[in-house]
């Protein structure tokens, strides 16, 4: 699935469209990485958008959507739960627990 996240920055209402990625994991990797203003952050199929044979929309993942996640102090992780996958926010400074 290609994923593409839209950042809003939650004091001026800025959009960005960030780079679109290969999965899940690889959005959240970059925007770790590269996002440094508080916004919330909505994620998008975009495989229907960028396929030339067929004419759809993008479909919003809205069940990954994030509200007021500040970049300085949180890192976004993707989870598996038992019935779905979602994404938290944790704290940058926490130790992600390690699995033998």
């Amino acid at each position: 699935m290609l994923v593409q996240a839209l950042t809003v920055d939650t004091h001026t209402g800025k959009t960005y469209w960030q780079k679109s990625h290969d999965g899940m994991n690889a959005a959240l990797k970059h925007m770790n990485r590269y996002t440094s203003r508080v916004c919330h952050v909505f994620f998008f199929n975009i495989d229907h958008c960028v396929d030339p044979t067929i004419t759809g929309e993008c479909i919003p993942l809205t069940e990954y959507n994030v509200s007021s996640w500040n970049p300085s102090t949180e890192r976004l992780q993707l989870h598996n739960g038992r019935d779905c996958e979602y994404i938290s926010k944790q704290n940058k400074n926490e130790k992600i627990a390690e699995t033998a």
